[in-house]
């Protein structure tokens, strides 16, 4: 390929293609020392340059998730008084962008009662909610980072969104810890009232490496509001407390006339009015039933609780109340956590002051540092780029230029001999032009190479590199320029003297 370019370069007659070898070959020096030189200069440069970049695009990303451009402040006793002022001031726009925020959202930690596979009860765990077109759910299931190890997964900018806003994001860990197979379990049973023997079963959504705060499970805001506040309010399920003639349960055992039969002989031959039987998808790899028990009289709600108690015992099964995805509510009456959403860090200390003069209250200073510390970070790369960038052209640009002078000064008498014999300035300025060019070109496309090897090991190392940059190839198009530029004046200037005085030395 390098004899291919000097090939092209060195001109169509015998004398510019030997005028170009015999220059060349003096300007790189014995052994090539010369572009050798040239070359360590220019991969050095590239490999700065690229390392910078890359490390500038890394934070850029950084800057962009929402794990971290969000600061939070906890909803104390004293906050809570003013929450509600502070979330009707920031959903104005004008407030928003005074501190290059994109939005105020609110979220809970709470815990409620799992049932294991073991039929156990498990309320350990943590749950974080959140609003389900937060950027936080996008990068939580986000295709890209490898987060979701089962089930749905989002486009970080794309219009995909949750099938409902009810149901789980659970992390593999908390699966184990309720003992069911992440990847096939799709329902999780929620004790929702243990002395009445009420439980929901929920959908799993996606299972996740890992959730934010430290969570083991996720749900909206809604969820959180339906599994918390009074079904007399919210009116997800059956709030009829009284007399019932009704209750379902949930079997492995598919065997309709065997599970009747073992009813009617727990709850009475002449109760048990109809026993219906369908299939109820809990697991993909096992099956499971439910069974409507409609009794033939009707009992009190605690009553019907011991029968479901009783026959689930029986039957290894779970006792199921039908409940529907319908309240509207969609904010959080006491959030645990407000949190506010940076386009840019850069003015985070400013919305502390804020908050604190307006509302007396204020962020953690910890977080203030953090944040301020990572805008500085990036500002900081930004500014070793263009360092970088004016150092290495610098150093490039004076050293072809020194080399071509030195050449120059050597060579004055075949100049002016040249010139004598009639070659113009312009043959002659057009010639090493060339010559510095295929130079500049070699040593870059050589050194590009190496880089490009030397990036490998970068990404086996997981160290930021990025060298297929357009200020990469705009660095080398400055380079060459002002390197061309440069060269003609310093060729200019030595052939702006007579023959003689060339020849002469004078």
């Amino acid at each position: 390929m390098i004899k291919q370019i000097k090939n092209i370069l060195s001109g169509k007659t015998d004398f510019e293609k030997l005028f170009f070898t015999n220059e060349y070959q003096t300007l790189a020096g014995k052994s090539n020392q010369g572009i050798a030189t040239l070359i360590l200069i220019m991969l050095v440069t590239l490999l700065s340059l690229g390392f910078a970049i890359g490390g500038l695009k890394y934070l850029g990303e950084r800057m962009d998730n929402p794990y971290t451009n969000w600061v939070n402040l906890p909803v104390t006793p004293s906050v809570d008084k003013v929450v509600g002022r502070i979330k009707e001031n920031f959903a104005q726009q004008q407030t928003l962008d005074s501190f290059n925020l994109k939005n105020l959202e609110e979220y809970d930690i709470f815990f409620i009662k799992f049932i294991g596979e073991d039929k156990k009860i498990y309320n350990n765990s943590r749950c974080r909610t959140f609003d389900p077109n937060s950027d936080i759910l996008r990068k939580i299931l986000s295709k890209t980072d490898q987060n979701v190890i089962e089930g749905l997964q989002l486009d970080e900018k794309g219009s995909e969104t949750l099938p409902s806003q009810c149901g789980l994001i659970v992390t593999e860990k908390f699966m184990k810890i309720l003992q069911y197979d992440y990847k096939t379990t799709k329902k999780l049973p929620v004790a929702y009232d243990e002395k009445r023997n009420i439980t929901i079963y929920l959908d799993i959504f996606s299972v996740v490496k890992e959730l934010p705060d430290f969570c083991d499970y996720a749900c909206t805001n809604l969820m959180y509001k339906l599994l918390t506040s009074s079904k007399t309010d919210t009116g997800f399920m059956d709030n009829n407390d009284g007399e019932k003639n009704i209750f379902s349960i949930i079997s492995a055992n598919g065997k309709e006339e065997e599970v009747t039969a073992e009813i009617k002989k727990i709850v009475g031959d002449t109760l048990v009015n109809k026993v219906s039987k369908e299939a109820f998808e809990i697991d993909t790899k096992k099956s499971s039933y439910k069974y409507d028990v409609i009794l033939s009289n009707f009992f009190s709600a605690d009553t019907i609780s011991s029968f479901a108690t009783k026959v689930c015992s029986k039957l290894n099964g779970l006792a199921y109340t039908k409940w529907e995805c319908n309240s509207n509510a969609e904010g959080l009456d006491h959030p645990s956590y407000l949190s506010f959403n940076f386009i840019k860090l850069d003015k985070v200390r400013a919305l502390n002051n804020y908050l604190k003069q307006n509302y007396a209250v204020e962020l953690s200073m910890t977080q203030v540092e953090a944040k301020e510390n990572f805008a500085l970070v990036s500002k900081l790369t930004y500014f070793i780029i263009v360092v970088l960038f004016g150092f290495s052209i610098t150093s490039i640009v004076y050293y072809v230029d020194s080399l071509l002078k030195t050449h120059l000064e050597k060579v004055k008498t075949n100049l002016g001999t040249f010139k004598a014999f009639g070659l113009s300035n312009k043959a002659l300025i057009t010639n090493y032009l060339k010559i510095i060019f295929g130079f500049l070109l070699i040593s870059t496309l050589v050194s590009y190479l190496l880089a490009i090897i030397g990036s490998l090991f970068c990404k086996l190392l997981n160290i930021p590199m990025l060298l297929f940059d357009y200020r990469i190839f705009l660095a080398i198009f400055v380079l060459f320029a002002i390197s061309l530029y440069k060269s003609r004046q310093s060729i200019q200037k030595i052939l702006a003297k007579t023959p003689g005085d060339l020849i002469y030395n004078r």
